[in-house]
């Protein structure tokens, strides 16, 4: 009898030992394959739908931010100073706006109503959470400009450096023009 009993555990824990794995590989296929992506967004669909106020803006303590920008710009510290640019204003914005036509996951949530304001939503890759991202385009004369970007996660304390490399990645991708 001990014996048919530990025949029935062996079946049971050998079941559990290749059932656990295959669920596991078909939650992450459906993950890859962005069929669980709706799901997702909808789960996390709490983000900031207004766009920064820098003349106010408050970082929060966590980590999970970068703002750029001009000297004295912000109510906050910037975590590093913005570039300039040797076009206009306008030129920069429809020069970043193009250049993030080539980014995944972007879509514009507002612009402002003299257009040099953009607040965007770019979702991460697989698990699909909200990062914002508000940019004001500031002309610094007629051929010159600048720009300040404050780029937050939603959710969570730390983001891995996500934000910091997004604005970085974009910021050099600006300055190759």
């Amino acid at each position: 009898m001990a014996r048919g009993r530990g025949r029935r555990f062996g079946r049971w824990w050998g079941r559990l030992l290749v059932g656990v794995p295959a669920l596991g590989l078909v939650v992450s296929l459906l993950l890859v394959s962005g069929c669980a992506a709706p799901a997702l967004e909808r789960l996390w669909s709490d983000y900031d739908r207004e766009a920064a106020d820098f003349a106010t803006l408050a970082l929060p303590d966590s980590p999970n931010r970068y703002l750029v920008a001009p000297p004295g710009f912000t109510a906050a510290t910037p975590d590093r100073a913005a570039p300039e640019f040797a076009m206009p204003a306008e030129a920069l914005r429809d020069a970043f706006v193009a250049m993030l036509a080539d980014e995944p996951d972007v879509i514009e949530l507002a612009r402002g109503d003299d257009g040099l304001l953009r607040h965007y939503l770019q979702r991460t890759p697989i698990i699909r959470w909200p990062d914002t991202v508000t940019v004001r385009f500031i002309a610094l004369g007629e051929a010159r400009s600048t720009l300040a970007i404050y780029s937050r996660s939603s959710y969570g304390y730390g983001d891995f450096g996500t934000n910091r490399a997004r604005v970085e990645d974009w910021l050099g991708r600006l300055s190759d023009l």
